[in-house]
């Protein structure tokens, strides 16, 4: 059966004459009863939106956008949101953190912001700034009591989001991370549909390896491929427990309960054992026996980023409100996290570099009439930069290259080439032809 809805707007899993999620009847039509959609449809922002005009003018300034998604709660995607910004930071890039979790907003607490009001000016709403180059904003600062509960439903939800949007005056700035709460409900829909037109740079999403988090976590993984939101990564997150032994409590067990016996503990220890001193106690807090994040990541076709064990000295630095690359102290778990964010800006950098290969080759190749030139070139080099999904755009490429080297009316250039690891893939030419005027080709090729 046909759906009523256009072919982009309707769900896979959508009941037969779905009406379409920008339709006025998306989740009220009689064909939405029973539709595992029809509450997400009902409650989602319909039709054209004259505020994203103003949303797009906005983010023009903000350079790089990612979103931190889990579909678990209680996986600690605040703490790594925290901590990619306080590391994008002290790398002097201007950053802004962004918190969208309506209901558990707790960004000002991991950055010792508690307390803090929200200002305004002629620009709109100021962001309260850690450091000189890391702003953030919350609903958080706009409760009178922390304690308060925010008892909202879904547009109300929607409403602050694109305030948050339109409003907040970040200046410009090189990243804008959005701390989403978990699932793929309300503020999920909301920030992808706001931020459509602003080129979204993909999600990192949080895990940890147990299967109760994964069963939730390969449903963010599909909410993002089927909203055309590019998974940068999955991080494992508390992937086991590591902590100095000289940090570790004991405890006796006895008839009438436990008793402390650290101190008694840690004396036999230095007399006995001292080498023990300078260990470091490993242990599985999680299940991983079927393989955790990585197996799962194998399996779904998007990038693994790396494991973060579960530190206590994370968790205290997140309970401050501070950089756990500070100081020395979080030396399980800021290593981990710090090899993760070089991790994707690498694949940043690689995407750069394959960019302006990709454009030497196809240029080369058409010239000199060689197509099966351009293939085993374009296959080599994804193997070599480990950039995959870029073959859909090969022989247009191609053609369209040779056909301006056979018109031999103008000039060729290539003024703009996105590619990278699980993007939607890009390619523009600008030809400009002495007869016909300037002309542009875009090409889109959904990965």
């Amino acid at each position: 059966m046909e759906n009523g809805g256009s072919k982009g707007d309707v769900p896979e899993d959508a009941n037969a004459h779905c009406p379409g999620t920008q339709s006025d009847e998306a989740g009220k039509a009689d064909s939405c009863a029973g539709c595992p959609n029809q509450q997400i449809c009902a409650t989602a922002p319909k039709g054209p939106d004259p505020d994203l005009v103003a949303i797009a003018e906005r983010m023009a300034t903000v350079k790089h956008k990612i979103l931190v998604l889990s579909g678990k709660g209680g996986v600690g995607k605040s703490t790594f949101s925290a901590q990619l910004s306080f590391a994008l930071a002290e790398m002097d890039h201007q950053v802004g953190l962004l918190d969208i979790d309506i209901c558990g907003p707790s960004i000002p607490k991991m950055l010792g912001l508690e307390g803090q009001d929200i200002h305004q000016s002629n620009l709109g709403w100021s962001p309260i700034y850690v450091e000189s180059n890391l702003g953030v904003m919350s609903i958080g600062f706009m409760l009178p009591n922390p304690d308060d509960a925010v008892i909202w439903r879904g547009p109300r939800k929607n409403g602050l989001i694109k305030q948050f949007l339109k409003d907040v005056d970040w200046g410009e700035i090189d990243y804008l991370v959005v701390d989403a709460p978990p699932g793929t409900s309300d503020e999920h829909i909301s920030i992808v549909q706001y931020l459509q037109a602003t080129e979204v740079d993909g999600a990192i999403i949080v895990t940890t390896p147990q299967q109760v988090s994964l069963i939730d976590v390969r449903k963010e993984i599909n909410f993002c491929k089927k909203v055309g939101v590019p998974v940068l990564g999955v991080v494992e997150n508390m992937s086991g427990l590591r902590q100095a032994f000289t940090d570790l409590k004991f405890v006796k067990p006895g008839p009438a309960g436990e008793t402390d016996a650290t101190e008694w503990a840690m004396n036999y220890i230095k007399e006995k054992a001292p080498e023990l001193l300078s260990v470091v106690a490993c242990s599985e807090v999680f299940d991983s026996s079927k393989g955790g994040a990585e197996k799962m990541c194998h399996e779904m076709g998007v990038p693994f980023l790396g494991k973060v064990p579960m530190d206590p000295q994370l968790c205290k630095a997140a309970e401050e409100g501070r950089s756990c690359f500070a100081d020395q102290r979080c030396s399980a778990s800021a290593p981990a996290l710090k090899s993760i964010i070089d991790k994707l800006i690498k694949t940043k950098l690689i995407g750069l570099v394959a960019s302006l290969l990709y454009t030497e080759i196809i240029w080369f190749s058409a010239r000199w009439y060689r197509p099966y030139l351009t293939v085993f070139l374009m296959k080599w080099l994804s193997s070599a930069l480990h950039v995959s999904r870029l073959y859909p755009i090969l022989f247009f490429s191609w053609f369209a290259a040779l056909g301006e080297h056979l018109f031999a009316m103008g000039s060729f250039s290539m003024f703009g080439i996105r590619l990278g690891r699980q993007k939607n893939c890009y390619v523009c030419w600008h030809l400009n032809l002495k007869t016909f005027g300037n002309f542009m080709i875009l090409v889109e090729t959904s990965g």
